[in-house]
């Protein structure tokens, strides 16, 4: 999931990288620059946490705030992070888990009880016995 993460964040930034090249460059049409300034704003503040300064509707720079869906996105990813960083605790007990159950199932003997009876005979209801007439059923 962590690596999940990283690489979605690396995507989002080089396509707000991307996004940020064609805003300085004036290259998004003057009703969509307003939108498209928040969204960048946005995915910084998704990525990194922080807010930024971005131009409004007349060309001043104001503080972006970020929405509650924005505050509580960077809550979930950082939470993520957290919650999924090394050592990756729930693969290690699993790990673990294996490792001993391995351990164990090679040290202990096999307790299935011979199919032959302690003085040698078969028990009559064992499917291993010869049929009747002797040898691999050729009589």
């Amino acid at each position: 999931m962590r690596a999940f993460l990283n690489r979605s964040v690396a995507r989002l930034n080089e396509m707000q990288q991307a996004m940020l090249v064609r805003l300085e460059a004036g290259q998004v049409p003057p009703k969509y620059r307003d939108r498209m300034w928040r969204e960048y704003a946005s995915g910084r503040y998704y990525c990194d946490g922080v807010a930024m300064d971005i131009p409004n509707d007349t060309g001043e720079m104001v503080a972006y705030q970020p929405s509650e869906s924005d505050i509580a996105t960077r809550a979930w990813y950082v939470a993520s992070l957290r919650n999924f960083g090394p050592p990756y605790r729930f693969t290690t007990y699993a790990l673990l888990f294996v490792a001993v159950d391995v351990i164990l199932g090679l040290s202990t003997p096999i307790s299935k009880r011979s199919p032959y009876w302690p003085n040698g005979d078969a028990p009559a209801n064992n499917p291993l016995q010869p049929p009747a007439g002797g040898g691999c059923g050729v009589g």
